[in-house]
């Protein structure tokens, strides 16, 4: 059985601020990373969000100095990092494939690094069974790595990054080999250590998922740029533009044009009318006018559902049919087809969730405020 021991709490890290500033990563004519900038705070937890080949573990591995950058410039707590060795880096990686020594015993791993800088035996002693402590894995401290389970590996890894005490952990997808439960689970288990020993963390992650469970902010990051960066709130209910707007959740997209443009209201015409509230009004922060092709987004969440009685279409409704009904747990999902083919989601709690069977013919409404409008990005 596992101890639940756990260490007092650590002290805020006041060294842990990132500053990034116009930096840009070229592999040959490839331009990985162009001309990013970014500010870490110092005790937050940030996730690197994005598809494969964004330039997310490109960033990761520059601040680690696994990268030396093409140009730009990375500052912790005011102090470059350009060109100072891995070693010498107040900065320590958690990654994928965890990297354990598997010749040696949990307890070795955990106190390899502590060997390589030379620290006093008995602070080695002490800082292992702190750490064994902080991941809760002081029974297992005589094991290998091959007597461990993947979720007790990934334990383990932490505890041999943070008795380093560095002043930023970085972390490239580590739960990417884990089932989902497990997955979950650790997610949790992260984020209150995190917060309990207040050093800056660094997440890697493709998972939209994990990034909003976990994270205080998250930058969302496509083609070696930021697309946004906000709270999980802001990124989900308030997307940027488009690629943030389809990446972060389900969205349901509609081609438009803008009809026209009021104080009130802005109509657009697509299978039906929309009527947008004003302070929805622009779309990628500018202003819309008539005769502009857009982007309407509509969150599954935000569909409503009823039988469809034959009655004329208000603004925000539009026939479909049931194409397929899924139950998820928590909600149902509905496959919904429109005229000419195209397809939408709705989402429902399945509290709320009607009975409705394949091909009923069915009336799909939302709110106003629900509607999210994009300019061509091309």
């Amino acid at each position: 059985m596992t101890t639940t021991t756990t260490p007092p709490a650590t002290a805020p890290a006041t060294t842990g601020q990132l500053s990034i500033r116009s930096l840009r990563k070229d592999f040959g004519n490839v331009t990985a990373i162009k001309d990013l900038d970014l500010e870490i705070r110092a005790g937050e937890f940030i996730s690197l969000l994005g598809p494969s080949g964004c330039g997310k573990t490109t960033l990761l591995r520059m601040i680690a100095g696994f990268e030396s950058p093409t140009a730009g410039a990375i500052e912790l707590a005011g102090s470059d990092l350009v060109g100072v060795p891995v070693h010498k880096r107040p900065v320590n990686t958690v990654f994928q494939a965890y990297a354990l020594f598997p010749h040696m015993s949990v307890t070795e791993n955990i106190a390899y690094g502590l060997k390589q800088s030379k620290v006093p035996k008995k602070e080695i002693g002490e800082r292992v069974h702190e750490g064994l402590a902080m991941v809760r894995m002081l029974d297992f401290a005589d094991r290998s790595p091959a007597q461990l389970s993947g979720g007790q590996q990934q334990r383990i890894a932490l505890a041999r990054a943070l008795v380093n005490r560095p002043d930023v952990l970085l972390l490239d997808e580590p739960m990417s080999a884990l089932d989902r439960k497990l997955r979950e689970e650790m997610q949790v288990e992260l984020k209150l250590l995190q917060k309990r020993l207040g050093i800056t963390f660094v997440f890697v992650t493709h998972d939209q998922e994990e990034a909003l469970a976990m994270s205080d902010r998250i930058v969302v990051m496509y083609d070696g740029k930021i697309q946004q960066i906000g709270s999980a709130q802001e990124v989900y209910t308030h997307p940027a533009n488009s690629f943030v707007a389809g990446f972060i959740g389900k969205q349901n997209f509609v081609e438009a044009t803008v009809e026209s443009v009021t104080d009130q209201a802005v109509v657009l015409r697509s299978v039906n009318r929309t009527i947008i509230h004003p302070a929805h009004a622009e779309a990628n922060g500018l202003p819309l006018a008539p005769g502009q092709d857009v982007r309407v987004a509509i969150r599954p969440e935000a569909m409503r559902l009823r039988v469809a009685t034959g009655e004329p279409l208000a603004p925000n409704a539009v026939p479909g049919r049931v194409a397929s009904v899924s139950f998820l747990g928590d909600v149902v999902q509905y496959v919904l087809l429109l005229g000419e083919g195209k397809e939408v989601i709705a989402r429902v709690p399945q509290a709320q969730a009607v009975q409705l069977p394949t091909d009923q013919d069915v009336l799909i409404e939302w709110d106003a405020e629900d509607v999210k409008v994009y300019a061509d990005e091309s």
